[in-house]
């Protein structure tokens, strides 16, 4: 058997640019991210009582606790949208205490 090389994979680099380490560019490609998921990303949600991650739900990422509910796209990213705690609980059938407290969790 005959072992194949492959090519690692390729930042995207605008033309003309000259070739940047691949973490550098990597926190260059964040400087376009929108800040909550720079934020997001940070916070550690094991210390929260209302989510969990679960391997087999949702791909192990964060959700509200007995649901599918992923905390960061639905919960976080419609409150950065202007939605209201009662909306979002309205929406995805969650209590609003819930909703509430891991807002809160998330912005301290």
């Amino acid at each position: 058997m005959r072992a194949v090389r492959t090519r690692p994979p390729q930042l995207f680099r605008p033309p003309g640019s000259t070739p940047a380490h691949p973490k550098i560019a990597f926190a260059r490609a964040l400087d376009h991210v929108p800040a909550r998921y720079h934020i997001s990303a940070v916070i550690d949600w094991t210390h929260c009582q209302d989510v969990e991650s679960v391997p087999g739900r949702c791909g192990g990422a964060w959700v509200v606790k007995d649901s599918r509910v992923i905390v960061e796209s639905c919960i976080l990213d419609n409150a950065d949208a202007g939605a209201t705690p009662e909306e979002i609980a309205d929406w995805f059938e969650v209590p609003v205490d819930v909703v509430k407290r891991i807002l809160a969790f998330a912005r301290p």
